[in-house]
């Protein structure tokens, strides 16, 4: 069917209610939209898990207002998939003009198709040769403008070919259509997903069975197994899930990956550099060898016997490389057709807390082993070179020369983490100061030089007490939780080793020059002398991770108003993980991104609303008034005297506060401590935010000791004073609101629970046992309960309750009552 422009007087005239119908038989959800827009008239989120009603329908397409048809794609209307065309030239390209076995729609200037997949896609963005967006797959998640919706142009969306939506049988659509838009000249917007197969090994779950099969088989074929040993391997594999699939599904997807040419995916794992044994365990053939399997040297074998079908046989000699610490060498296979392939795999060693070494061979000349990231490729050849040169090396070609010289000969080894920070030594607990690492990354030598003169610099009394004449500037709760998370923040990796957040610190206020920036600057650039910069820094995910792996230290980043919070998971995520995430790269190398750095921001607004978001921030709004008063003005200058006047003295603090806490399991010890004192002042509504305020509270432990030393006395608040002063200023709902909801609740509840005795002659309340051990007389509540009580506060001037759990721990806490 060839596609032409339509003219105004041929505009669909059938009216909107046929059209909504006719969806409804076809099972595609539908969705409100504003008249000749694309915009919802509703939360749209719940219309992929809920049907359109009868009655929506009526007030939408049956009222007054007019308005547009969305269709909801993905698995609420039957797998829905709908590519997007923004020009009809793309839509050929893909097509032709020959199309009438496909559902097509004008829309706007360009065209959708409408499939059905087998299972519900993602969403994929795919680009021109100039870069632009051009056309779109969209799936779950995603709905587009139906006819006969009107565009914001004017021009109304009309069935082309009204056929019966197709049915595609590609295991895996999406990456079906990404591959050939990819073999059409297209770009497609991100990279693949790594799909870590180790996991996958492990067996999976319900509901994600299917498209781990398909990526196992996927494996399995590109690793060059026959389909033999593919289908054993697979239905061992399909006992560990839960539960296990079908073994007819097994044996069609076996059929249908042995039959097709493989989907390129991307794996943890080279398919080629791997064995599986017969119970799954999976095993890299460049993984490390130890110094004694180096030194016996790689001295070659002749091979006489006929080479196995996927048979990997080691090819040592001049090819040889130091890579990571590893030696990984020349492999040659026998692919599918009876070829024999070459290839260098290359792989990395990674792990938390390793040490880095540096061999220093003729002070000009180092050989780097990183146990933390990846580095550059050191060619055999150029270092065989040098060695010769020296008259170091006898066999040219035996690595065990190459090891002996390193182990033996060199002049110096270095040893260090690869940034700034506080870290447990190997196995033992104790911890250790890094002020002199092996920068790995390039933003990690940047903050080491930034650092350089700042390290070696020694506190004195002066120092210390020109931080106290800051802070008396402003109010408690302005300026002790960046001192105390300054402190703690060296200690970043290991605290989130316990799981306990560090939490993001943001400082706000619509006033300018009212002393959030320099408060922040105060103590991160001039505690540490780590300078601010701009939060936009953090705007992409691969500056965040790199910007976060560069040291254990606290950073200022000024305009936070920049970053949505909520939308930003990684941010979410670095607050409590040591590790934010992983990507491979194209030589086959896995760079692995740390969690160090403590961001602290400072902004005009802040615009964090999601639970998940708010537990894991301290949100501090600055004194509004101060810059329009009088004493500010002439504060002005003393403040900015001090600022001038400051030295980094947190490279000091950082050393004595590592000999005073000494151990892992003694700053875990503390943290807990310092978080019990405050709960017995300050009961928290969320439990979460009590850890790291304790862990913020120890940070002001350890900088009054550490004025101590100095012979400066500063007066630390108590639990009691720190919870009244600082918490209840910054925590957005208190205790009282907390002890108000559930003594409203259970004077309600004692009503409703009398009424259901009247009425039933039963009560649901039973002996529990308390957090004291006691027995005493607990309920069971449940949303039926909670929603009685919502109808009830309405027209009564009781407070509201919107979550069952929160109810439940405000009534426990309160009256030491479990409600379960």
């Amino acid at each position: 069917m060839i596609i032409k422009k339509s003219s105004n007087n041929k505009k669909v005239k059938s009216e909107i209610s046929e059209y909504v119908s006719e969806y409804r038989e076809r099972g595609l959800n539908l969705v409100p939209l504003k008249f000749r827009d694309k915009v919802p008239v509703v939360k749209w989120d719940e219309f992929q898990r809920r049907l359109i009603t009868e009655e929506e329908i009526r007030k939408y397409w049956n009222g007054e207002i007019k308005h547009n048809i969305g269709i909801v794609c993905g698995a609420i209307s039957g797998n829905l998939a709908v590519i997007d065309f923004d020009t009809r030239e793309a839509f050929y390209k893909f097509f032709g003009e020959n199309n009438n076995s496909i559902y097509t729609v004008k829309a706007g200037r360009g065209v959708h198709v409408y499939f059905r997949t087998k299972r519900p896609v993602k969403t994929l963005k795919i680009l021109n040769g100039e870069g632009r967006e051009e056309i779109i797959l969209k799936g779950e998640g995603s709905y587009v403008v139906a006819p006969p919706s009107v565009h914001p142009s004017g021009a109304q969306y009309e069935i082309l070919n009204k056929i019966p939506i197709p049915q595609r049988d590609e295991e895996d659509f999406r990456e079906f259509f990404r591959e050939l838009a990819e073999k059409k000249g297209y770009k497609v917007r991100g990279q693949r997903e790594v799909i870590v197969i180790e996991e996958i090994l492990k067996g999976v779950n319900e509901g994600h069975r299917d498209n781990s099969l398909l990526y196992l088989l996927t494996f399995l074929r590109r690793a060059g197994l026959e389909e033999q040993r593919a289908f054993e391997l697979a239905k061992q594999w399909n006992q560990r899930n839960h539960p296990p699939l079908p073994i007819s599904d097994v044996e069609y997807k076996l059929r249908y990956v042995y039959s097709h040419e493989p989907y390129r995916y991307r794996f943890s794992l080279n398919p080629k550099t791997v064995t599986i044994s017969d119970d799954l365990e999976i095993r890299d053939i460049s993984n490390s060898i130890t110094y004694d399997e180096i030194t016996r040297g790689t001295s070659g074998v002749t091979e006489t016997r006929k080479i196995k079908d996927g048979e990997i046989i080691e090819i040592p000699g001049e090819n040889d490389y130091v890579f990571l610490g590893k030696n990984v060498v020349q492999y040659v296979y026998v692919n599918e057709n009876g070829k024999k392939v070459t290839e260098t795999p290359k792989s990395v060693i990674s792990g938390f807390f390793r040490i880095n070494k540096r061999y220093d061979i003729d002070g000009f000349t180092y050989f780097d082993v990183s146990t933390e990231r990846r580095l550059k490729v050191v060619s055999m050849d150029s270092l065989l070179k040098l060695l010769k040169s020296e008259g170091k090396v006898l066999k040219g070609r035996m690595l065990s020369d190459v090891v002996g010289i390193i182990a033996s000969s060199v002049k110096e080894v270095e040893q260090g983490h690869s940034t700034i920070g506080i870290y447990e030594k190997e196995g033992n607990g104790e911890l250790e100061v890094c002020l002199t690492p092996i920068p790995v990354t390039d933003e990690q030598q940047i903050v080491q030089l930034e650092l350089k003169d700042a390290i070696s610099y020694r506190a004195t009394k002066e120092d210390i007490e020109i931080y106290i004449s800051y802070m008396e500037f402003f109010h408690p709760y302005e300026v002790l939780p960046v001192l105390g998370l300054a402190v703690m923040s060296p200690f970043s990796l290991i605290i989130k080793s316990f799981h306990i957040i560090l939490p993001i610190l943001y400082l706000w206020g619509k006033h300018r020059n009212i002393g959030k920036s320099k408060t922040v600057q105060v103590f991160t650039e001039g505690f540490y002398g780590l300078g601010m910069a701009s939060a936009d820094r953090l705007l992409s995910e691969f500056r965040f991770n790199e910007i976060m792996n560069s040291a254990c230290l606290p950073k200022g980043f000024d305009e936070g108003e920049k970053i949505n919070f909520d939308k930003m998971v990684v941010i979410r995520e670095a607050c409590e993980n040591q590790m934010i995430s992983s990507r491979g790269r194209p030589d086959l190398t896995q760079v692995r991104y740390y969690s160090r750095l403590t961001p602290f921001f400072t902004g005009n607004d802040v615009k964090a609303k999601r639970p998940e978001t708010l537990k894991r921030m301290f949100i501090v709004h600055f004194d509004e008034y101060r810059a329009n008063t009088k004493e500010y003005e002439a504060n002005a200058k003393k403040l900015e005297d001090l600022i001038n006047s400051l030295n980094p003295v947190g490279f000091e603090l950082m050393k004595f506060v590592c000999n005073s806490v000494k151990t892992k399991e003694n700053l875990y010890n503390l943290i807990r401590k310092k978080r019990d004192l405050l709960l017995k002042v300050y009961r928290f509504e969320d439990v979460t935010k009590s850890w790291s305020w304790g862990t913020c509270y120890l940070g002001l432990v350890l900088w009054r000791r550490f004025c101590k030393k100095y012979g400066v006395d500063w007066k630390l608040p108590t639990p009691a004073e720190f919870a009244e002063k600082v918490i209840k200023n910054i925590e957005s709902s208190t205790w009282e609101e907390v002890e108000e909801i559930a003594t409203a609740f259970r004077d309600w509840f004692d009503g409703w629970l009398e009424n259901k005795r009247e009425k039933t002659g039963l009560a649901e309340h039973g002996f529990v046992e308390n957090n004291k051990g006691e027995m005493v007389s607990g309920y069971w509540i449940t949303n039926t309960v909670l929603q009685e009580y919502k109808k009830d506060a309405k027209g009564k001037d009781m407070p509201p309750i919107s979550n069952l759990k929160r109810l439940a721990e405000s009534i426990s806490q309160t009256f030491d009552i479990p409600i379960e």
